[in-house]
């Protein structure tokens, strides 16, 4: 009786069921695991454009399909046995990265060319399989090939958008970093302008400050620095 009456009261969470929420739920379980596996490095198969590429892909994704995504209102089933074999490689994963910070001294620089090694590789291929484990576990097979279609070319966009942002990175970086006051001020306005609607989107008490170019709500505030 506890059992079903705690599925039940699960399910009758808000969006629970529905792809929206779900696609919500594995986006920030994937990023919470993908800190907690690679703390302080961020390499994944020994480079930082994956998860870039993905980060960016994703949203961009969810950006372009939301009213698509948050208009398919059929209850979706969570797959308890790819959830089950998810947990079994992210597990392994973050028990590897334990005992090597632990070796380390829980040094977050810990081995450095760790990630580029055929260990690394290794690793790095189990929480990709987790991560698949974890988007079939949150969004059925038949539900994701009837999205995809639905929604095509929505992923070749974002796939795109994601592997130009991965590009662009290094040299949109040089720009910042090198830029004289007045270009760093265009670049700093920009980036204001660009994380402002955002924020918006997601937040009630959003406080802004052109002027002094503070983002934040009335608990916490960061200001756009520049190089």
């Amino acid at each position: 009786m506890a059992g079903n009456r705690r599925s039940r009261s699960i399910n009758s969470l808000p969006l629970s069921r529905r792809l929206l929420g779900r696609l919500y739920l594995l986006g920030v379980m994937a990023a919470i695991e993908c800190i907690a596996c690679f703390p302080g490095v961020g390499l994944i198969f020994g480079h930082f454009r994956f998860p870039r590429i993905a980060i960016v892909s994703y949203a961009v994704l969810l950006g372009l399909g939301y009213s698509k995504f948050k208009a398919q209102q059929e209850g979706i089933s969570f797959g308890r046995i790819y959830f089950g074999a998810h947990l079994v490689c992210i597990g392994a994963v973050l028990c590897s990265t334990l005992i090597r910070l632990r070796q380390a001294g829980w040094l977050l620089s810990y081995a450095p060319d760790f990630p580029r090694s055929a260990p690394g590789y290794a690793w790095s291929g189990v929480y990709l399989l987790g991560t698949i484990l974890l988007a079939l576990a949150c969004v059925p097979p038949q539900t994701w090939i009837r999205t995809i279609r639905s929604t095509s070319p929505l992923w070749l966009y974002s796939l795109l958008a994601g592997v130009a942002a991965w590009g662009m990175g290094s040299p949109l970086q040089s720009l910042w970093d090198k830029s004289s006051a007045v270009q760093g001020l265009v670049l700093q306005g920009i980036a204001f302008r660009a994380v402002l609607p955002v924020l918006r989107l997601c937040l009630s008490n959003v406080v802004a400050d052109p002027a002094a170019l503070v983002l934040g709500t009335t608990r916490y505030s960061i200001t756009i620095a520049g190089g």
